[in-house]
């Protein structure tokens, strides 16, 4: 306390003015990733007539990057109150940041006037190129499963247009030992993490093949590729995933566990438990909020009174990181930095991708109900893929012909996957009585013999 109030006699702050504190790390967007996390860093908001915040924050070695092109700079509170940091000697800057009630900073790249080039990011050809390729697949396999849905081939499909960034960009910085609990949209993750487009269309399409054998519902997962399969229910994997991330802790496994959910899945209990529970016992894990803007039909402005879902992390004394979750390197370098330190013992994190669900919640849904056309284009003018593929041929990663041949080559891929997949034949029906117990129970026999006639009885039917 005698800190803050150093602080506000230092910068002459009244009573309404806001003092933050965070444990979080410096940021430097212009250069990846800055160092470790300093003690404690101080941030301070004024109010403004106009229903602003003013951020007042002074310069920092850690940060090289301007104050006009970003909401906040973070430094150690020690510095902050060194005699060096006075409004006299010009240490401090003042710039505004809107925000409807509460602040909180905005972690972009792509999204500056001026994004950096892959070298002072630290980001190599090859990866930028990997990451692209798997932003393409995903759109690629994301609408042929939406035409065979259409056809009457699938069932039910969730799209992830749109959001194709926050899930490549973040599982491309994932350790193959690491754990992934995913929702029912991570269609990216899977691909990121090495899931064959055949497993996926098998288990989609309920082939002989498929590797769940049809059981759960139109989701995914495996141990190969360490998912977990995602559950239908909104936030029921998230409680799940900070135990099996204690375990880690408790045998001193150098691994982490990660769990994708919505905006929505943060008014659920689940989220609240398990985040709490993570926050008093420090298992490495990491919350991956997708905030697409809608639970359904529901807006996100009405899930929560607070102005970010990052923000959350406060109450529960953790750190909070909002991201652009269209800007697939941003959600890389954010979520590298995190995974590494948290996988070095540091305390859970919770990242926000801030995003949009361009398609419908399901096949089942229709977002013309309640969102307008012009609410659409706005975001589909800040589609994840062209940004990526505007930063590329920008900075000379790739050519437009080559942009072309790697759609093409995708297109391809996809095309000769889905026929081979449909040529399959179905899902032996009996299936269902497998993976129940190791040894069928006698009453499990007795049910798998009346099934077995009941299927024959059809058949026959059929002629």
């Amino acid at each position: 306390m005698l800190a803050l109030t150093a602080v506000r006699e230092r910068l002459s702050l009244t009573s309404s003015d806001a003092i933050f504190l965070s444990p979080l790390p410096g940021l430097s967007l212009s250069s990846s990733i800055a160092p470790r996390a300093r003690p404690t860093a101080i941030s301070v908001c004024r109010c403004t007539g106009s229903g602003q915040l003013r951020a007042i924050s002074p310069y920092s070695r850690y940060a090289d990057f301007s104050p006009r092109e970003n909401a906040r700079t973070i430094v150690p509170a020690t510095r902050f109150l060194h005699d060096k940091c006075s409004r006299e000697k010009g240490y401090l800057w003042e710039f505004a940041f809107y925000c409807r009630r509460g602040w909180w900073e905005f972690i972009t790249i792509l999204g500056k006037r001026r994004p950096p080039d892959p070298e002072d990011l630290g980001l190599e050809r090859e990866l930028l190129m990997r990451m692209y390729r798997l932003l393409v697949l995903t759109r690629a396999l994301d609408r042929y499963l939406l035409r065979l849905q259409r056809m009457g081939k699938v069932a039910l499909y969730a799209e992830s247009l749109g959001e194709e960034a926050a899930m490549v960009g973040s599982a491309l910085a994932l350790r193959p030992e690491d754990v992934v609990f995913p929702s029912y949209r991570e269609l990216g993750v899977y691909l990121t993490r090495g899931v064959p487009i055949s497993e996926i269309l098998d288990r989609q399409l309920n082939t002989v093949d498929d590797p769940l054998k049809g059981h759960e519902f139109a989701v995914f997962g495996d141990s190969r590729f360490n998912i977990v399969p995602a559950p239908t229910p909104v936030a029921t994997q998230i409680p799940v995933a900070v135990g099996y991330a204690l375990a880690f802790k408790i045998r001193g496994e150098r691994r982490l566990a990660v769990t994708y959910f919505g905006d929505g899945a943060t008014s659920k209990g689940d989220f609240h438990e398990g985040i709490n529970f993570a926050s008093v016992y420090k298992p490495p894990i990491v919350f991956i909020c997708l905030n697409n803007q809608y639970a359904i039909s529901t807006h996100v402005s009405r899930q929560t009174g607070a102005a970010t879902i990052a923000q959350k992390a406060i109450a529960y004394g953790l750190s909070g990181y909002r991201v652009d979750g269209n800007d697939a390197i941003a959600m890389y370098l954010v979520s590298r930095s995190v995974f590494e330190e948290v996988r070095e013992g540091g305390d859970p994190v919770l990242i926000e991708a801030v995003t949009y669900r361009l398609g419908a919640h399901t096949t089942s849904d229709d977002p013309k109900r309640y969102r307008s056309e012009e609410e659409v284009r706005y975001w589909m003018e800040r589609d994840p893929i062209e940004r990526m593929r505007s930063y590329l041929i920008s900075k000379n990663v790739m050519g437009e012909e080559e942009d072309k041949a790697l759609w093409a080559e995708v297109e391809a891929l996809v095309s000769a996957e889905v026929e081979k997949a449909l040529a399959k034949p179905g899902l032996d029906p009996m299936v269902i009585f497998e993976d129940v117990y190791a040894e069928p129970t006698p009453q499990l026999r007795e049910q798998m013999e009346e099934f077995r006639q009941q299927l024959r009885m059809e058949r026959v039917m059929r002629g």
